[in-house]
């Protein structure tokens, strides 16, 4: 029926079309964690039900209120009304997530009775989300309460309904034509209306000369007066001769001045709140009194600390945000509102210091990650919470030229962060000294954390469970490989290295190696690439974290996943080394000077130092000496080398001895980590695996396994589904070169395979999590995990990852 989702999204959910109408959603959705969630609408209908108390008793009870309402047309007669309370079908608190603040984590900046939006956004949020979708039920809820209260008022009469909108403003007009075809029965017939075709003959409403029953509005009570026969209007109400929705006396629990009553309500220790609902007010409601003369001064002096805002605002039109002045614009600012407070009333608010959080941003061509401030709209009907909707901004203030909105779901988060009582400081010299380890520090940034990242078991163990399920799945496409490497040599980008992998006399997949995980955004995991050669991250993941783990309280709550992981190193290296038949071997390590390298070698020789009885030595590639068939460091006679260095860097080497070096190898030398691990590291061992399901070559077991877990990858662009890719080289390390299809101005003439991007999960800074799974021969050794851009670069950080025990 439509073409894409945008035309559903004009035509069926009657979105206000313009030139930058795709910006508006994204359908990359977010989640929330449940104890925010659950506090979001237990305080919702606490403050509702506070907010509908004191409207009901605002000629009793509460009626000091009277005071705190700001007089408009007709104000009187609204709040003198004395028909029984009609039940409020819709309203919405705009809430937030507050920044650091463990005691108060949410606050609701004002409450939406009179005429609240994003009705549309809960739809299609409650549609485009499958599972763990807050909106579940959004939409035959809030129909269904509207017809609830349309039998109780009018049985089964045939009614007209006046949808009552300011054509002026698009949003509430095109709702009116969503709910004219959502509410629609047989027995309901809705009109769309301005202020000025609505009038009373004879005690009966009239609209475009048809009689109306309800009048359904999104429409701000202070502006009925538009309504020539409103006096008319308003006593027809009262005698219960029409309906109106909501009712007019909404706009008391509207008025933003409520929040200054309710503190002072708060500080005054009355006892018309009971202790529950101070507690709320406290926890939820910034701090709020009526702007005068005398405490502007307040606002001058500390302008970080207060908004100013009016007290019948809408639209963020007229609010200051006093911590996004410069001193001069606050200057300015003060002028205008002292020039203002004698037309329209304002309210001093406490600033509340909003979280800012990973969203991601639909610029009409690609999804770009983007750090926001998501307001959480709490939408209300009928005195219960049925949905929410969140709508992203770049700062504090929700502008509709700017907002965009996603699906929103609630989700336990399965990587946690866990503060520790350690800073990087008192650990330096240690992670040094005994950790020979100096890189602490990455461009003035610490790159080790102290916090410890927990991952639930379940999810660690299915981790376990995928990647070695993948392995045997590679190491069957590694053998295929290898027997016909003539034809896969070129594919792999590994030119001139075939005919040594048919000298190899270990058939073992690797030394150490390591596949990098992530989840995306609905915790699925997906491995991106292999690292069977060089893989980075030994020294932390061995000697950093042991100094971490030793400095800290561990919760037995915890496991180290990485407590084999030296063991199985050695036990690994044992087992090629014997298939190498030699005898009494002297294993050198080596590798360039450059730091990543010297370290991660100097890591592995420190293991077999420490734990074998073989004859070690560790140096500078470059220093290797090739005289005869024979290979020396500084001396030395080596017969077994581990190389931190790329085999294909061999092949365009200027330096002679390390040309010469790669004859002798699986003849007169041997190396630790095998020439055949080459064929992983090529990026194109993935491109092949997918180009081999079409050679049916995998069980349809395998194949699960393939699609589930290996993003789509190919050599040829036009077989992605999406526009939504990175490139890759194929042989390419660190993150270079690797480089999202939104940040591409061509596809560069190169070798490069194309992968499906994965959307992400992100952490609670924005930062994304990557999980490197060592193997060592064909078992899970370890983990080394970063955290950093989604692309993981140099410019990451690492934490110590440890798997969550249930109790």
């Amino acid at each position: 029926m439509y073409r894409d989702y945008w035309d559903k999204l004009l035509f069926h959910y009657k979105l206000i079309h313009s030139k930058s109408f795709k910006n508006v959603y994204s359908d990359i959705p977010y989640f929330m964690k449940p104890k925010i969630y659950e506090e979001f609408i237990e305080t919702a209908k606490h403050i509702n039900n506070i907010a509908l108390r004191v409207q009901n008793g605002i000629n009793s009870e509460f009626s000091d209120f009277k005071k705190y309402i700001p007089k408009f047309n007709y104000m009187e007669e609204i709040i003198s009304l004395t028909r029984e309370p009609i039940p409020v079908f819709w309203s919405r608190f705009d809430g937030f997530i507050r920044a650091e603040n463990k005691d108060k984590r949410i606050f609701y900046s004002e409450l939406n009775y009179d005429k609240p939006c994003a009705e549309r956004e809960c739809m299609v949020a409650e549609e485009t989300l499958k599972h763990n979708n807050v909106n579940n039920g959004f939409y035959n809820k809030i129909i269904g309460n509207f017809y609830d209260i349309k039998d109780k008022y009018y049985g089964s009469k045939n009614i007209n309904v006046a949808f009552l909108v300011d054509p002026a403003h698009y949003e509430e007009a095109h709702l009116a034509l969503l709910f004219q075809e959502q509410l629609y029965r047989d027995d309901i017939k809705i009109i769309i209306t301005g202020a000025e075709n609505i009038y009373v003959d004879n005690d009966e409403t009239f609209c475009f000369d048809n009689k109306i029953d309800i009048i359904l509005r999104l429409y701000p009570t202070e502006y009925l007066y538009e309504i020539k026969d409103i006096r008319k209007l308003l006593t027809l109400f009262n005698d219960n001769k029409i309906l109106i929705l909501n009712d007019p006396r909404v706009i008391i629990s509207q008025c933003k001045n409520l929040y200054s009553y309710l503190w002072k309500l708060v500080d005054n220790k009355d006892t018309r709140l009971n202790e529950k609902e101070r507690e709320v007010i406290i926890k939820t409601l910034p701090y709020t009194e009526e702007l005068t003369n005398f405490n502007i001064e307040k606002a001058i002096k500390y302008k970080n600390d207060f908004v100013i805002k009016p007290i019948y605002g809408r639209y963020s039109e007229d609010v200051f945000i006093g911590s996004l002045h410069s001193e001069i614009e606050w200057e300015q600012s003060i002028e205008y509102i002292k020039n203002e407070m004698h037309i329209k009333p304002f309210i001093l608010q406490e600033f509340c210091n909003q979280k800012r959080e990973l969203s991601y941003y639909y610029d009409g061509n690609f999804r770009r990650a983007t750090k926001g401030y998501g307001n959480y709209g709490v939408f209300l009907s009928n005195d219960e919470v049925i949905g929410m909707c969140v709508r992203w901004n770049p700062d504090y203030l929700t502008v509709d030229d700017y907002t965009w909105f996603t699906p929103i779901g609630v989700k336990e988060e399965v990587f946690k962060e866990k503060d520790t009582d350690l800073y990087i400081e008192d650990i330096e010299i240690k992670i040094v000294i005994d950790g020979e380890f100096t890189g602490i520090y990455s461009h003035d940034k610490p790159y080790i954390k102290t916090s410890l990242a927990i991952l639930e078991e379940e999810k660690f163990d299915e981790l376990k469970y995928a990647f070695e399920k993948l392995l045997k799945i590679f190491k069957k496409t590694r053998n295929h490989l290898l027997d016909n490497i003539n034809l896969y040599e070129d594919i792999l980008s590994i030119n001139g290295l075939g005919q040594l992998m048919k000298k190899e006399l270990s058939s073992e997949l690797s030394f150490i190696g390591r596949m990098d995980w992530i989840l995306d955004i609905h915790d699925n995991w997906k491995v991106l690439e292999i690292n069977g050669e060089t893989p980075a991250g030994i020294c932390e993941a061995v000697y950093v974290e042991e100094i971490i783990l030793k400095e800290c309280d561990i919760d037995e709550g915890f496991e180290r996943i990485n407590k084999d992981l030296k063991r199985k190193i050695i036990s690994q290296g044992k087992r090629l080394v014997e298939s190498y038949d030699v005898d009494n071997p002297t294993i050198a390590f080596v590798a360039l000077t450059y730091y990543e390298d010297w370290v991660n070698t100097n890591a592995l020789y420190r293991i077999f130092k420490e734990t074998s009885d073989y004859s070690c030595i560790y140096g500078n590639i470059e220093d290797l000496v090739i005289e005869g068939e024979k290979v020396y460091l500084y001396g030395t006679e080596v017969d077994i080398i581990f190389r931190y260095y790329p085999l294909d860097w061999f092949t365009k080497e200027d330096n002679a001895n390390l040309k010469n070096l790669i004859n002798l190898v699986n003849d007169k030398v041997f190396f630790l980590n095998p020439i055949n691990t080459i064929i992983m590291q090529s990026k194109s061992f993935f491109s092949i695996i997918y180009a081999l399901i079409e050679r049916d070559f995998y069980t349809v077991e395998e194949l699960g396994f393939i699609k589930k877990y290996i993003p789509f990858t190919t050599f040829d662009f036009n077989e992605l589904k999406s526009n939504e890719f990175l490139i890759k080289p194929l042989l390419g390390r660190e993150g270079k070169k690797i480089t999202l299809s939104h940040d591409l101005e061509k596809i560069p003439d190169e070798d490069i395979i194309f992968q499906e991007r994965v959307f992400q999960k992100g952490n609670e800074d924005g930062e994304f999590i990557v999980i490197g799974t060592y193997f060592t021969g064909d078992e899970f050794a370890g983990v080394y995990t970063r955290i950093g851009g989604e692309v993981t670069s140099k410019d990451c950080t690492f934490i110590t990852l440890m798997k969550g025990i249930k109790d």
